[in-house]
């Protein structure tokens, strides 16, 4: 699945994506359907065209680093959150990963990535950063807050997304596609290759969500 572009100005639209796989299907009396879908890989179009009016695209999986280059993805970043994590979207998903990830929301989107620019070296990672353990905390606190204020965030998540997944790759996914911030925002997620990154992405997106209340 990919979105269209956000104008129709002739763009060629997202260059990331979500393999998706149709889980259940109902027909409508007026012809209608309603279909389940489950994000199963993310993936970046190397090239696309049109076959028989259809648009087509070859493209390639991006999976999550290992941990050790996970490490050391984070031993580069040094700018404050919502720039270096920006910045990153652009370039992630240039290099083949090894690592499968585990299925991630159904309603996963993709988005252009970020024009920031890249954030300077740094030669090792700050004691103050915060582990996923952290950072998935930071998220559940600000989800309790949400349950008490709005009840439609209780309801939503009753009938909309799947339970709270423990691991920190497809908790990403599923607390950023929760946030009630534009989809293309949240597509951001998508070329990012670090469960760390993409935490430390949607704890950015809830503090400015903070901010603004």
């Amino acid at each position: 699945m990919v979105p269209p572009p956000r104008s129709v100005s002739g763009e060629a639209g997202s260059e990331y994506g979500t393999m998706l796989k149709i889980r259940n299907v109902q027909m409508l009396p007026d012809g209608r359907s309603v279909v389940e879908t489950w994000g199963i890989w993310r993936f970046r179009i190397i090239e696309r065209g049109t076959l028989d009016g259809y648009v087509v695209a070859r493209v390639e999986r991006v999976d999550d680093w290992t941990e050790g280059e996970d490490s050391e993805e984070e031993q580069h970043s040094s700018a404050p959150v919502g720039v270096t994590l920006a910045a990153r979207t652009r370039d992630a998903g240039t290099s083949s990963g090894s690592l499968a990830t585990d299925p991630g929301p159904s309603t996963s989107a993709s988005a252009s990535a970020s024009s920031l620019a890249m954030a300077p070296l740094v030669s090792r990672r700050s004691p103050t950063t915060p582990t996923n353990a952290e950072l998935m905390a930071t998220c559940n606190a600000f989800l309790e807050e949400l349950r008490q204020g709005t009840p439609w965030v209780a309801q939503r998540l009753n009938t909309m997304y799947i339970p709270m997944p423990r691991d920190a790759e497809t908790f990403s996914f599923w607390m950023g596609a929760l946030l009630p911030i534009d989809e293309y925002e949240k597509a951001k997620l998508l070329p990012i290759r670090s469960a760390r990154l993409r935490l430390r992405l949607v704890v950015h997106w809830i503090e400015q969500l903070q901010n603004q209340w």
